[in-house]
């Protein structure tokens, strides 16, 4: 009524939008705050919900101008500022984000959604050690955050603290017994620990509370289907395609369990399959897993080569850089490729490339105008079935006289999607292809390429020259 005898009445205008607001109208709320602080810039006050309405409608960038617009007239710089810091993060403007949190804590060190928030970047960040002091600064005021409690837990469990990642695990249980993450999580734990039976009890525990849980669906089918009791793997692993959770990767795993050999593994299965090996991967291929297929390949590549360094080397998956190393001294220039954006992390630290592309072999293969004269395929082959766009490829970016060094798992005729979710292919396929894309075969030797559950996977190594 106001507004229709006083058009212009900003404080009206500024209430009418806090009602709406209120009620979910958000656009119609923003476009009367708007007017309103236009109208009368000292109602400091809407320009705090101007910003909540803006990020609200998806515009951190404009929420971050209407708040600073707020807190240089003077309006409560505490939420302010709070509000500040979560649309730097929303905007991915993470220094801006650590300084204004960083500067409500020196105001107010007790201020708890600041340090959680900032705990939270930080932990984003991955700089766990600065993520656990801030958490434990909420813990000293609210000792009940479960949250924070959870998110310690995390910390720890990142920085191979196991100890400690389980005693805030079980904080975290005792404040939220019905928190069914908080559970799995527990169970992740065991599982990591070898501690199968107490991880099953956890995972059930949780779908108990949450049926549709796709990432524990998943865990527990892996679970199964690392002791071998297949029947309880693909039963997980569609229910976990029924949740719509990573769905190429349970089709994929259901398909190698049924005995339906595909052509190729989802990019978006091995992407996330060595995103989450990445930091132990190391330690786990080589020290568990017995692999040494790259230094086999390595010397082969020695045996056929006058051992002068090749100019250019492509590596295909080239993971955190063990057959970089292998091949240190033998390759001038190396360029590597892989899926796992963790994976190029770990190997950019060891500075064996010249270039690094995170991208599918196929797609970088189809789009390269560079000639290599090597190129690396180190148990890479087993997450393609069908090689001829492979061939066809190599072929294109090799030079004349150039090698390709590879390796397989076996298999008795074409090729076939193991148990294991990985690929093998027989002696005949990889010759026939040979024969077709113009390529000469120069050594082939068997070679066990990993063990698993004690037992070595039998493969073979192929060293090729382009004609």
């Amino acid at each position: 009524q106001v507004l229709a005898e006083v058009p212009t009445h900003a404080e009206a205008m500024g209430n009418l939008g806090l009602l709406l607001h209120s009620r979910g109208e958000c656009e119609k709320a923003v476009e009367l705050y708007r007017k309103a602080v236009d109208l009368a810039p000292g109602q400091d006050h809407l320009y705090y919900f101007l910003g909540n309405g803006l990020r609200e409608l998806g515009s951190p960038l404009e929420a971050i101008v209407a708040y600073e617009d707020g807190l240089t007239r003077g309006h409560d710089p505490q939420a302010t500022l709070l509000a500040l810091g979560e649309a730097y993060v929303e905007a991915g403007l993470v220094a801006e984000a650590e300084e204004c949190f960083g500067r409500i804590l020196e105001r107010d060190p007790q201020e708890v959604q600041a340090a959680y928030q900032l705990g939270l970047l930080f932990f984003q960040q991955e700089k766990f050690t600065q993520s656990i002091d801030v958490f434990g600064l909420v813990l000293k005021v609210q000792g009940d955050h479960v949250d924070v409690c959870f998110n310690l837990a995390l910390c720890y469990k990142a920085l191979g603290q196991t100890d400690e990642a389980f005693a805030f695990l079980k904080r975290a249980e005792g404040l939220d017994p019905g928190d069914a993450d908080i559970l799995y999580d527990i169970g992740v734990l065991h599982k990591e620990l070898g501690d199968f039976e107490q991880a099953e009890a956890l995972f059930l525990r949780a779908l108990a509370l949450k049926p549709q849980n796709g990432i524990c669906l998943t865990d527990l089918a892996i679970l199964y289907h690392i002791q071998h009791r297949l029947d309880d793997a693909k039963e997980m692993y569609r229910r976990a395609l029924d949740s719509g959770f990573q769905s190429e990767s349970a089709e994929h795993m259901l398909s190698a369990l049924s005995g339906t050999t595909t052509c190729a593994a989802p990019q978006q299965h091995v992407r996330d399959l060595f995103n989450n090996y990445a930091a132990s991967f190391d330690e786990s291929l080589v020290h568990e897993l017995a692999y040494t297929i790259p230094q086999q390949l390595a010397q082969l590549f020695r045996e056929v080569s006058d051992s002068t360094p090749v100019p250019t080397g492509l590596d295909l998956g080239c993971g955190t850089g063990l057959s970089g190393l292998a091949f240190a001294g033998l390759v001038s220039r190396f360029t590597g490729l892989d899926l796992a954006e963790k994976m190029l992390l770990a190997a950019q630290k060891k500075q064996l490339y010249a270039e690094l592309h995170c991208c599918g072999i196929i797609e970088f293969l189809q789009t390269c105008d560079t000639r290599y004269d090597l190129v690396l395929a180190s148990d890479v082959l087993v997450y393609l079935g069908e090689l001829d766009a492979f061939f066809e490829l190599v072929a294109k970016v090799l030079l004349p006289g150039g090698v390709v060094a590879f390796s397989v798992e076996t298999c008795s005729r074409g090729y076939a999607l193991r148990q294991s979710g990985r690929y093998a292919h027989a002696a005949d396929y990889i010759g026939a292809l040979a024969d077709a894309f113009h390529f000469t075969l120069v050594r082939q030797q068997p070679a066990g390429i990993r063990k698993e559950r004690g037992a070595w996977i039998p493969g073979e190594l192929y060293i090729l020259t382009r004609i």
